[in-house]
């Protein structure tokens, strides 16, 4: 369990722009960032209706709420996992509370279809089912318990009655496979951006192996051409000096300084 929560809030390596990492953290910050000015005007909209009406209580659960998203949006050094798993958990809160409300004649859906395909693009393929196959069982056990009147909305209460199982099981079909659908197309688009970036990523270290090897044989032939102008010269010194010691001597300088041989 603690290498589990270990993992969870170690802040990864930021990624390069070759790795799938990189985008998902690029795509988390847009949507934290929208989140955050879209979030705020509801902010301002349900905190002041709720200090009119003098609910304390939901007025701090509104303002640390808000504030989480706020501290998560600016401060992108904190971990991942971390990050992403607060901006879907407060999707499926918001849905979760729709649902309660408003039973199925709410947004519900919208916001548990964001929640399934977000988890699908910050966690993988498989979360994203995962989420959206518990997002749908958790509509209907909610609209099941509604319809055997475990507890009611009080909202539908006033003004609509309570849609009974048959409209709950309706409209759970279509949210699912909707969802399906939407993980699925993000799904092969994620995998083949991270195909893509893996190939671009070993062209890459090819093409940099490939400078490294001909930049050690442009060495090796620069060396080679020193030493065949060296030799040629030697051979030149040789053939119009006739005095040894001199011969010696020259030969011994273009040795030193072409061939960098200092203990000759």
């Amino acid at each position: 369990m603690s290498a589990f929560l270990k993992n969870f809030l170690s802040s990864p390596a930021r990624g390069s722009i070759d790795d799938i990492h990189y985008w998902r953290n690029r795509i988390l910050n847009s949507v934290l960032i929208a989140a955050a000015f879209l979030g705020g005007a509801a902010y301002y909209i349900n905190v002041a209706l709720e200090i009119r009406n003098q609910n304390w209580t939901a007025v701090v659960l509104y303002s640390v709420i808000f504030g989480w998203l706020l501290l998560i949006t600016v401060f992108q050094r904190i971990a991942y996992n971390l990050r992403a798993g607060t901006l879907i958990a407060l999707l499926f809160a918001v849905g979760l509370i729709s649902a309660t409300q408003y039973a199925s004649y709410g947004d519900v859906r919208v916001w548990w279809l964001g929640f399934s395909i977000l988890s699908a693009v910050f966690f993988g393929t498989w979360t994203g089912v995962v989420t959206s196959t518990l997002s749908t069982l958790l509509y209907l056990g909610i609209g099941w318990a509604m319809s055997q009147f475990m507890f009611v909305s009080p909202v539908l209460d006033e003004y609509l009655a309570s849609p009974g199982m048959s409209h709950w099981t309706s409209t759970s079909i279509p949210f699912f496979a909707v969802s399906l659908l939407g993980i699925i197309s993000f799904g092969v688009v994620i995998n083949g951006l991270r195909n893509n970036l893996q190939k671009a990523s070993k062209l890459t270290a090819e093409l940099e192996e490939d400078r490294i090897g001909l930049q050690k044989r442009t060495t090796n032939l620069e060396r080679r051409e020193i030493q065949i102008r060296t030799a040629a010269e030697i051979s030149r010194a040789i053939s119009a000096e006739l005095d040894p010691n001199r011969i010696f001597q020259q030969v011994v300088d273009l040795m030193k300084e072409r061939l960098d041989l200092y203990y000759v």
